[in-house]
Formats: C-alpha cells, sequence, structure tokens
C-alpha cells in the first residue's frame, strides 16, 4: 500500500508542478549534468523548462519534462534497459497511456511517465525524489 501511495504522491508531483505561476528553471547545467548522469536522456528528446523544477540540496529532487518524436513503447523499452543499466532497479510499470516506470536507487525513487500528446510526439517526465 505505502508504493501506491508515494506512486501517487509522485504523480501528483508531476502533474501539479505546472500549476505553480513563476519562470520555469532553465535546463540543467553542466555542473548540474554531472547530478544526473545515472539518469539517461534518449536521443531526439528537448527539454521543456515549463512545468520543471530543480532541487538539490541533501538528496536531489526533480521534475524533469521533456517531448520529442518517438514511438512511446520504444522510450518505455529505452528507459527499462538504460535505467537498470545505470544500477535503478526496476520495480514496476503501469498503465497505457501514460505509461508508469518506478524505479528504485539507494535511497531515492524515479518515477518515469511516458505520455502520447499528438502524431508522434510524446512527452516524457522524470521525477526523481527521496523514497521517504
Amino acid at each position: 500500500m505505502t508504493r501506491y501511495r508515494t506512486i501517487i504522491a509522485g504523480l501528483c508531483a508531476v502533474f501539479c508542478t505546472g500549476c505553480f505561476p513563476g519562470n520555469p528553471p532553465p535546463a540543467p547545467t553542466v555542473g548540474q549534468s554531472k547530478l544526473f548522469e545515472d539518469v539517461p536522456m534518449m536521443a531526439g528528446f528537448a527539454y521543456q523548462g515549463d512545468g520543471s523544477f530543480l532541487h538539490v540540496g541533501k538528496q536531489r529532487m526533480c521534475v524533469l519534462k521533456y517531448s520529442g518524436k518517438a514511438d512511446m513503447l520504444a522510450v518505455v523499452k529505452y528507459y527499462k534497459d538504460s535505467m537498470q543499466a545505470n544500477k535503478w532497479e526496476h520495480k514496476t510499470t503501469m498503465g497505457i497511456d501514460p505509461i508508469i516506470m518506478q524505479f528504485n536507487k539507494a535511497e531515492e525513487m524515479a518515477l518515469v511517465v511516458v505520455q502520447k500528446l499528438k502524431a508522434g510526439e510524446i512527452s516524457l517526465i522524470i521525477q526523481i525524489s527521496p523514497k521517504e
């Protein structure tokens, strides 16, 4: 039950971040990118600052939004394979559209949300947060 509450809380954070006014954060800088070396980025996706946020303190917390043209199932397969190659443990995949994948690593959890937008365009949201 705790896992589902965590997933629901994560989804709320993912979908509600665009609801708050203010300037979107810039794309991660080179220094910040090193903090995300273990989070793969599929070629052909562009960072969408609107609705994204980064907070790096003692633990990483972020919602990174991207969009690109790709086959939805190819994106899901890429993240299942690539996250595990970066030592993230795949916990669950659920949904049809959007498809939500949960990965755990040490003290962190990552949610990868893949959703069709229009004519081959895909929304990709990656959320990283402490496990609890």
